[in-house]
């Protein structure tokens, strides 16, 4: 009994002894504190970004003391379709203890995600997630919001600007084969410009990456040093105002210095500072006086007068520049002499009418990216459709043709004849064939075994024809579409990528630069069907880019697009000048190798060049056309070679893709047609010219950008269009002329939603309290005679005015001579040259002087010489 009894307590003494004891330190590990994080997305105090644009999200990592060192993957998911992941941004990060450091993330919200108003945010070590948060953002509707940047030592600085509608819709290019029927007016539509979101930052705020300041349309610097920008910043800077952006600096007198680096970008050259007693010539600018209770202080400068600085003068007052503007690519920089942080612009009622004005020249949209284009939608696999980048909707390709970017034989059906064929003899072997030879054996219960064995053969023929018709190696084609501006290191890229695979597999791709990577077209028929794989892409911030987790599945194609800066010199070097109604000069190929299919555009007007040899240069002679640009054919730009149709889009229309039949050489010509597709939407439009600027295209110049597959040998092909802005200035040893009509020019209506407009509207002008004529002459030209052709009647008190540039005042055109009730037909500006700037910029302005006027006006064009 003693022994029974005693039990319970041997039990429990040797269950305290087979416990093991706690190991040394586990305690303290327990008590470790955890790695934080803090993160900030989009722009301003809301964080606010544009939808399918991408956006910089600031990650902000502290490893405090007692931790132990770390290595650490951070990354955030990029939604596409229904708002689920198809992508994530990572970058590796050492953290010590203690430590605390800062990295850049980017994000974009793909087609078919909308109003992602969080993003998921993840701190790994391998495949261990420990840490994750949700990062919040305000979605802004394209086309319709933009978010204007301020970096100012004023935190309130343009919050008035806030709600108000800047920039302008351009006139989209729209393809006829999508939108049949009569061209479309180039008139702004209802509310043209977009809402303005003021987002106040600091310089830190600024990305290295170019395409993630898409959200922005303009950036305003006021009292801020910006020596503080590091050079990947500045070239981030400078390659979003050449394709669209807009940098308005004001220079405040006694504030923080203008860094040389800004300063390079500037129309004028600042020289100290400058009392002035009157501001009249920037009151009368906007027609909105401004009054001075004492003198004031304003920034000193000279205006930029070189035809390659573009700068032009928009208001002075006694030789000081008070408003200067110049043209940088597709872009813009704006200067103020003084800040309108600080009285009298602070509370002067020009204000905003001033900012409208600055930021007209804005084209909505302009700097989108790729993915904004509809990638997601768009059928690059097969299709021809490509979007403009600054579209409120899909036009289409410029080109209607069959085939697309990745048209591979490899990526078709079989063919349904050779299909029914194999499944005909299959069903007739296994069903009757095997039927009636085991009866005639009499051994029908083989039929347990033949069948299998069928079955069998059956299935591995099936797996070698379809791995002899797909081939067996890594298919990669490369198409790049760079756009460099003349003078500008930092080239605006796109660089499309799609690999084949005849098996699945997982690769690993690296790019030799600092890219944003979207896929193309994750959901559509040739590539993923779901989410279930998003890809990886990691970049250590500087040089190089990889995307892992790349499935492809059996016989399928995965594609992206990766869009950077890249610094390179524009292949192309132009001596432009205007002659008589012809635009002439040479064409010097400055790389080291030859160029293909290199084909000059202004407008409807097309000059086809051809090849160009390393060093060598070509004769240009091109109209000047009023007309927008023609695409009845891509012959024009890009000529087929013999064998192959450059109008095989008809018929198919868009989306349609190119058969077995279709020859190797048609589907090069068709890929090289989309890759046109896609470089030239953004830099054509439907309207006229509005400058004298002529378009370069050409191919075959090598891409400094690689885009590889780790562990594979891929067949690959390569292609690459580059499209350059050439300038043209005024003929040295002749005599620039231009007809009546062929001056080009745009409109600026100063109303409650500023107007732009590239053509007289239809519905007239009105008048509130102005409308000014922006007509622009080739860079440098010094015309002896400018002539205006009105042929109707100048109402009564409504004044005719030309900006002289030399005193910058309005000189009245008609004096109080002139009888109203007669057409002025032909008019001749006196002293021409005092009413032309250095970039060739001739202002002309109707005034009301009582109150609201609307005019019809037919005709208002300007002849030179």
């Amino acid at each position: 009994m003693r022994i029974v009894r005693a039990l319970p307590v041997l039990a429990l003494v040797l269950g305290l002894l087979v416990v093991p004891a706690p190991r040394a330190g586990a305690g303290q590990l327990s008590q470790q504190p955890a790695p934080g994080v803090t993160a900030h997305a989009g722009f301003g105090d809301d964080s606010s970004y544009v939808m399918n644009e991408w956006f910089p999200v600031r990650v902000l990592l502290t490893n405090p003391a007692g931790a132990p060192s770390m290595r650490v993957r951070v990354e955030i998911d990029s939604p596409g379709l229904n708002n689920k992941a198809d992508s994530s941004y990572a970058r590796e990060v050492d953290l010590p203890s203690p430590s605390r450091k800062e990295v850049t993330l980017y994000v974009a919200t793909r087609a078919g995600a909308s109003f992602v108003s969080s993003f998921d945010l993840r701190l790994a070590q391998g495949d261990t997630v420990i840490a994750s948060k949700s990062v919040n953002a305000r979605a802004l509707e394209p086309n319709n919001d933009t978010i204007i940047g301020v970096l100012s030592s004023d935190a309130s600085l343009f919050n008035v600007l806030r709600g108000e509608r800047v920039g302008h819709v351009p006139a989209l290019f729209i393809n006829p084969n999508y939108f049949p029927g009569p061209p479309q007016s180039s008139n702004p539509p209802s509310g043209a410009g977009a809402r303005v979101t003021v987002a106040h930052l600091t310089i830190d705020d600024i990305p290295t990456l170019s395409v993630a300041l898409n959200s922005l349309s303009a950036l305003v610097l006021d009292d801020m040093d910006t020596s503080a920008l590091t050079q990947e910043q500045l070239e981030s800077l400078t390659a979003w105002i050449a394709r669209g952006g807009m940098l308005i600096v004001a220079a405040r007198p006694g504030g923080a210095d203008v860094s040389p680096a800004i300063a390079n970008l500037l129309p004028v050259q600042i020289n100290g500072t400058r009392s002035l007693d009157s501001l009249q010539g920037l009151g009368d600018f906007l027609a909105s006086p401004i009054t001075l209770p004492a003198p004031v202080l304003v920034t000193n400068s000279t205006l930029l007068t070189a035809t390659t600085d573009r700068a032009r003068l928009l208001a002075s007052q006694d030789g000081v520049p008070l408003a200067a503007i110049r043209d940088l690519g597709e872009g813009h920089v704006a200067y103020l002499a003084l800040s309108p942080g600080l009285a009298p612009l602070k509370t002067w009622d020009g204000l905003t009418p001033l900012f409208k004005r600055l930021l007209v020249e804005y084209k909505v949209g302009s700097t989108s990216s790729a993915i904004s284009a509809g990638i997601g939608s768009s059928n690059y696999g097969y299709g021809s459709s490509y979007p403009t980048s600054y579209s409120m909707f899909s036009t289409g390709g410029i080109f209607n043709t069959f085939g697309g970017l990745f048209d591979l034989p490899s990526l078709e059906l079989p063919e349904p004849l050779g299909v029914g064929l194999f499944l005909l003899v299959y069903i007739v072997l296994i069903g009757p064939v095997n039927f009636i030879v085991l009866r005639r054996m009499r051994r029908a219960e083989l039929a347990w075994i033949t069948i299998p064995i069928l079955v069998l053969i059956f299935s591995v023929g099936a797996y070698l024809i379809g791995y002899q018709s797909k081939g067996g190696d890594l298919i990669m084609i490369r198409a790049n579409a760079i756009h460099s501006i003349p003078g500008v290191q930092e080239a605006n890229a796109r660089h499309f990528t799609g690999v084949f695979s005849p098996l699945r597999s997982n690769l690993k791709m690296t790019l030799n630069t600092n890219s944003a990577v979207a896929e193309l077209n994750p959901d559509e028929y040739g590539s993923n069907t779901s989410n279930a794989n998003p890809v990886r892409v990691a970049t250590n911030g500087s040089n190089s880019t990889t995307l892992d987790n790349v499935i492809i599945n059996t016989g399928s194609i995965r594609s992206f697009v990766a869009e950077d800066i890249i610094k390179t010199d524009a292949p192309l070097e132009a001596n432009l000048h205007l002659a008589d109604n012809l635009i002439v000069g040479t064409l010097r190929n400055r790389t080291n190798s030859g160029l293909q299919d290199v084909a000059l555009v202004r407008g409807d007007a097309v000059q086809y060049i051809g090849y160009i040899g390393a060093g060598s240069a070509a004769q240009v002679k091109l109209a000047v056309s009023t007309r927008a640009f023609d695409n009845g054919s891509p012959a024009s730009i890009l000529p087929p070679p013999s064998g192959v149709s450059a109008n095989n889009g008809s018929g198919g229309g868009p989306g349609s893709y190119s058969n077995g039949s279709t020859s190797s050489g048609q589907r090069q010509y068709n890929r090289r047609v989309q890759l046109l597709n896609i470089a030239l939407t953004p830099l054509l439009s439907n309207g006229p010219p509005t400058d004298l600027d002529v378009l370069a295209v050409a191919w075959g110049a090598h891409s400094p950008v690689s885009v590889n597959v780790e562990g594979h040998i891929a067949r690959t092909e390569d292609l690459s269009v580059w499209t350059s802005r050439l300038p043209v200035a005024a003929g040295a040893d002749q005599l620039p002329r231009l007809k009546a009509g062929s001056v080009p020019f745009w409109i600026y209506l100063p109303t409650t939603d500023p107007a732009w407009y590239s053509q007289l509207p239809s519905s007239g002008v009105t008048l509130d309290p102005y409308a000014d004529m922006h007509f622009q002459l080739p860079p440098g030209t010094k015309p002896e005679h400018l002539s205006l052709v009105i042929p109707w009647a100048l109402p009564e008190g409504v004044d005719l005015l030309a900006y002289n540039v030399q005193t910058g005042q309005w000189d009245s055109l008609v004096d109080t001579s002139y009888d109203r009730s007669h057409l002025i037909d032909l008019l001749s500006l006196p002293n021409p040259k005092d009413h032309t700037g250095p970039a060739g910029d001739v202002t002309i302005r109707l005034l009301s002087r009582s109150g609201k006027k609307n005019m019809d006006i037919q005709t208002f064009e300007m002849a030179l010489n």
